[in-house]
């Protein structure tokens, strides 16, 4: 009887042995489970982090015309490569490139601040999440605002253009960039030909000499987009009381584009040809009204404190 009680106690002992290897098994699964999904899984219900007002964000953008000109962007690759991404006529390359922050809300940069933003692309980016890309078209009132229609001129492609011009000394420098010396013959910095220089009373008297039938490239070096020169169509020496008339035509040649970008020191202006015989010079800066489209990803949001 002894040993069958004992041989009853070692079947209690084996099963209480087995049944604490399973809790310690239970235990170690349960254990797996809460360290890898259940509290090392975000949250269930957690709501992202979304761009909202006075928020900064950290950007990289593509900027281009309807038409698919590209006039900025903050990528080099972008930059650098013109057969993927053509380029408009005022697009300047930098010597480097970087992403760019700007807080939401803020669109006035009066106060010499660089994290400012068109309203569009501030408008733009709310709601969206860090990595998330979006395409806007921005309109003028968005972007850069209208023209001023006070730096828009129509001219004639035909012309007329003193044989004789009288100015200060002041207004020769300026214009010649040298001193006048009596009796010189000194070559038009805009139209190319020569002229000769008289000094009469403090005053200097340019005599224009173009040669008729001949014509004469404006601007040279000085345009993208095409070519603007013109052709001298007559000479009446003795017109308008003798100050005389030269009669010109302008002509245009455009590369790709129906518009030609020259560049000047009092700035850069736009050249456009019309139908109606008239040409349009436009010194607005090119993304001034029209609408804009903005490739835009977001790289970095920053909440507001």
């Amino acid at each position: 009887m002894a040993g069958h009680r004992l041989r009853e106690d070692d079947r209690g002992v084996s099963l209480l042995i087995k049944i604490i290897a399973l809790l310690i098994v239970f235990a170690i699964v349960l254990g797996v489970y809460f360290n890898y999904f259940a509290y090392k899984r975000p949250a269930a219900g957690a709501a992202p982090r979304i761009v909202e007002m006075k928020d900064t964000v950290r950007i990289s953008y593509i900027g281009s015309f309807e038409g698919g000109q590209v006039f900025d962007t903050s990528i080099k690759a972008v930059a650098d490569d013109n057969a993927t991404y053509p380029k408009a006529l005022s697009f300047s390359s930098r010597a480097s490139y970087s992403d760019f922050s700007f807080t939401i809300g803020k669109t006035d940069c009066s106060d010499g601040s660089s994290d400012c933003a068109i309203i569009g692309m501030s408008d733009a980016v709310l709601g969206l999440q860090q990595d998330m890309s979006t395409t806007a078209t921005i309109p003028p009132d968005e972007g850069y605002g209208a023209k001023d229609q006070s730096l828009i001129t129509v001219k004639s492609v035909a012309e007329q253009l003193p044989v004789r011009e009288v100015m200060n000394v002041t207004t020769f420098q300026a214009r010649f960039n040298s001193v006048p010396v009596d009796g010189s013959v000194i070559e038009d910095p805009v139209w190319g030909w020569m002229s000769r220089i008289h000094l009469s009373g403090g005053l200097v008297v340019v005599e224009n000499s173009p040669d008729i039938a001949r014509s004469y490239p404006l601007y040279a070096g000085k345009t993208r987009g095409g070519t603007w020169s013109v052709v001298v169509q007559s000479i009446d020496d003795g017109a308008n009381n003798g100050t005389g008339v030269i009669t010109i035509l302008d002509k245009f040649t455009f590369l790709g584009g129906n518009k030609l970008m020259v560049s000047e020191t009092a700035g850069d202006f736009f050249v456009t040809e019309n139908d109606d015989g008239t040409y349009t010079v436009d010194r607005n800066r090119e993304v001034v009204g029209v609408n804009l489209v903005f490739r835009i990803t977001i790289l970095q949001i920053t909440k507001a404190s």
